[in-house]
């Protein structure tokens, strides 16, 4: 019989971080779909003299991966994340099993995640967009040239030439 993965998230943070403010499970565990081959995706917040990190470990038998933060830190990597429009970080704590929240630690960083994800990206510079809409032109043409008329999907009831 395999432990309860979350039991054993639980097991690994009381002993690695006994002095963590915040500790929240994702993930496929934390959604409720983990498999026996499922890793724990553990974000761990910690006190200013700590370290902000990621490590690679494995706990009774199972793939662990710790994010590591302090406040700055974590300030720091959500601040980064939206800079370069991608909310992993903040699709953790948001929508992570908290574990740990010692004087509300994670439920401040839930609630700056949350507005992260609620206020998505700041918008893209014109030259930025111009650059972009510029290259999927040119990727265009040769990407209807690949595809034959006959290959697209036709609408219900509908016949195709020959």
């Amino acid at each position: 019989m395999h432990p309860d993965p979350i039991d054993l998230a639980r097991r690994l943070v009381q002993g690695r971080f006994p002095e963590a403010l915040a500790v929240v499970l994702a993930g496929s565990t934390a959604a409720g779909r983990a498999t026996t081959s499922s890793d724990l995706d553990i974000a761990v917040l910690v006190g200013d003299g700590g370290e902000t990190c990621r490590e690679t470990l494995r706990f009774e038998g199972r793939l662990a991966e710790l994010f590591i933060h302090t406040r700055a830190g974590l300030g720091e990597l959500f601040a980064a994340n939206v800079a370069s429009r991608r909310g992993v970080l903040q699709s953790m704590y948001a929508t992570g099993l908290v574990l740990v929240d010692v004087g509300g630690e994670a439920g401040r960083a839930r609630a700056q995640a949350e507005a992260d994800l609620r206020n998505g990206p700041p918008a893209l510079e014109p030259e930025t967009v111009e650059m972009l809409t510029e290259r999927q032109g040119e990727r265009l043409p040769t990407w209807l040239d690949a595809v034959r008329k006959d290959d697209l999907p036709q609408p219900p009831h509908a016949s195709r030439r020959d």
